[in-house]
């Protein structure tokens, strides 16, 4: 009981082990004569050279024309980085061929033997060719791989082996799609091997995102171009762009059971729209109520729940008609709302209270609230575990509990506060946005543990994992 367009992936990846600290602000978003440039940066794994590396500056080369990068970090240290990737740099530049990257070192430290020592460098710095092609309002995703080297003999300069190299996308069940606002893409993360292989530029402001697994279809909601982006999943490229109203400002989103419609929950008209995912035309839309913040379908009757904040009603809408049924008014400024799986209890959480509601809805009865350390504004059921799983951003926390008997499990402690968090499909992996870091902190569902984090960059909004 339930008690108290496109886009090109050619990443930098450097495996690195390295903490999540020393991350700048992100460019704006890009306009239609620019490109947001991702640059990963990886050590492999089996590396056996100790060396660390001071970056004094990193540009961006086309032909005699040098743009300069501003690098997220200026130290890195292979036997830190080894086996994780880090994001070095993220700019807005402009569209065009970038045939390399020139990196100028400002000292390297590193073994020989026994001894400690620094290399001379080559004053001119290192190129690294990299033949990117950038079209307007594209996202280009390359990756790095240092290899250190040992250090020469005499008085020879330093051998910097840096080169870009293009990481498998593995199959769509291994992959997490992140939406990040800033630059206006999708980043594609490899969630097995904790790394990002792609991005793909949706538009202006991207948010909420459902994924259709019949379809294999992504769908984001495009706040800042009032639309929805429709992405192939399959071949990681934008179809198609579904204008919406203006002003709508689209956010969160849901499926119904076939996949048939798409619920659309607009922030700025305070509407829900219903649109039809084969031919991606609105066929109806209503009205909710004030702050609408999240939605969820009944798995049962299809039924639609809105959870509406300042409104302070969790509203809910026939899914055919999208006709008003009834309201929950139990919930002071409700934020969040998600079914226990199949069955139809409805877990509401509100912006206002340290708790999270429960309702039967079968019954029409209450189970009960439980308290919680802070207002959770995110929540994820996993069907497998029975568990209710509630992003804690003011106790840096998420917590776990199981509200078929109201037992509260240890949290999974974090860093930073948590943002919007989702199970992938085997509900094996809990994958946790972290706005502050800028990061994708991804867990084995099971037993919390934290398996990797990911770089995004930027302002990451919402994942999503098929």
């Amino acid at each position: 009981m339930f008690r108290d367009s496109a886009i090109t992936v050619m990443g930098i990846l450097l495996l690195l082990s390295l903490g999540l600290t020393d991350l700048s602000t992100a460019e704006a978003a890009p306009g239609p004569d620019s490109c947001t440039l991702f640059i990963y940066l990886e050590v492999p794994t089996d590396y056996s050279i100790a060396t660390t590396l001071t970056l004094a500056s990193l540009e961006l080369r086309a032909g005699s024309e040098a743009i300069p990068l501003t690098p997220r970090r200026r130290q890195l240290v292979a036997a830190e980085l080894a086996g994780r990737q880090i994001l070095l740099a993220q700019e807005t530049v402009a569209a065009g061929h970038y045939d390399s990257l020139i990196m100028e070192l400002g000292l390297v430290v590193a073994a020989a033997g026994q001894s400690i020592v620094e290399p001379p460098l080559r004053a001119s710095g290192y190129v690294v060719a990299t033949d990117v092609h950038l079209s307007g309002e594209n996202v280009e995703v390359i990756n790095l791989v240092w290899q250190p080297q040992p250090v020469p003999v005499g008085n020879k300069s330093y051998n910097l082996d840096l080169h870009t190299t293009v990481p498998p996308v593995p199959p769509l069940g291994s992959l997490a799609f992140v939406s990040e606002q800033q630059s206006g893409s999708v980043l594609v993360v490899d969630r097995v091997a904790g790394r990002v292989v792609a991005g793909i530029a949706v538009g202006d402001d991207p948010r909420g995102m459902a994924y259709s697994a019949p379809l294999q279809k992504l769908y984001v909601a495009v706040a800042g171009e009032d639309g929805i982006a429709v992405v192939d999943a399959l071949t990681l490229r934008l179809e198609r762009t579904m204008p919406l109203n203006f002003g709508d400002n689209p956010d969160r989103m849901a499926l119904d059971a076939s996949s048939a419609t798409l619920f659309v929950l607009n922030e700025g008209s305070r509407s829900l729209a219903a649109i039809a995912t084969r031919s991606m035309q609105e066929i109806r839309r209503t009205t909710v109520g004030d702050g609408p913040r999240a939605i969820a379908v009944d798995p049962v009757q299809g039924t639609l729940y809105v959870a509406c904040e300042f409104e302070g009603e969790v509203q809910s809408f026939h899914p055919g008609s999208l006709v008003p049924r009834s309201t929950l008014t139990m919930i002071t400024a409700p934020v969040e709302v998600v079914f226990a799986g199949s069955e139809r209890r409805l877990y509401v959480t509100g912006s206002a209270q340290n708790r999270i509601h429960g309702f039967d809805l079968e019954t029409g009865g209450e189970l009960g609230a439980q308290s919680l350390c802070g207002p959770a504004r995110h929540l994820a059921f996993n069907s497998r575990a029975q568990q209710l799983f509630a992003a804690i951003a003011s106790c840096d926390e998420v917590a776990v509990l199981r509200p078929a008997n109201g037992l509260e499990f240890a949290p999974i402690s974090l860093n930073s506060p948590p943002g919007r968090l989702c199970f992938d499909a085997g509900q094996r992996t809990l994958l946790v946005i972290m706005n502050k870091t800028a990061t994708l902190a991804i867990h084995a569902a099971n037993r919390g543990t934290l398996t990797s984090v990911v770089e995004i960059g930027g302002t990451p909004n919402t994942v999503i994992a098929p």
